[in-house]
């Protein structure tokens, strides 16, 4: 009986070795992915397509996303989205505005060429905090949609001091499969 404990305890501890190794290599491969985007990224994204999404109306049920700024009191920018397309996947750079004015969450979000998600790097400026903070997310994706890394720091607002003041946090927004996105037809 022992000796199957034994057993049993060292294919577990064999299966998280193997599990490891796997998202190591998974991660060198994002980050790969990440770098090789980024001369693209500072050459072409001022030139990148744009989209505008706005709300306005009686407790702000209506939206429309538009390839256009509108100048307008009636309509609330709350989104606007850059996107990049090559050879290696799709690059998107979004921003979200609150209506507030109570934070404002920046992102870049990478694909691969088969249109899965693989990495975000996301940023979020908050007032809605002990002190104003800088909270910073990059969460790195296996091929089926999983999170296998997830790492977090919190600073004082666009500083790198670090902080441990408590916030109202907002999830990051993604999707696993590019064409889920909800403007996604819009960038075609």
């Amino acid at each position: 009986m022992r000796k199957l404990k034994y057993l049993i305890m060292f294919l577990i501890i064999a299966s998280i070795g193997q599990l490891y190794a796997e998202n190591l290599e998974t991660i060198q491969k994002i980050k790969k992915g990440f770098a090789q985007w980024q001369p693209i990224i500072n050459k072409e994204l001022s030139d990148a397509k744009v989209l505008y999404h706005y709300t306005w109306g009686k407790y702000l049920k209506k939206n429309k996303w538009s390839s256009s700024e509108i100048k307008s009191d009636q309509k609330i920018l709350v989104n606007k989205i850059k996107y990049l397309r090559n050879k290696s996947g799709h690059f998107i750079y979004s921003e979200n505005y609150s209506i507030s004015g109570d934070w404002f969450i920046n992102s870049e979000t990478y694909y691969d060429n088969k249109n899965r998600l693989y990495f975000v790097f996301w940023n979020m400026n908050t007032f809605q905090a002990e002190t104003p903070l800088s909270v910073e997310r990059r969460l790195y994706f296996d091929e089926e949609g999983y999170i296998i890394r997830n790492l977090e720091q919190k600073y004082k607002m666009n500083t790198k001091e670090k902080s441990d003041s408590h916030f109202s946090d907002r999830k990051v927004q993604y999707e696993t499969k590019i064409e889920n996105l909800k403007f996604f037809k819009y960038l075609q």
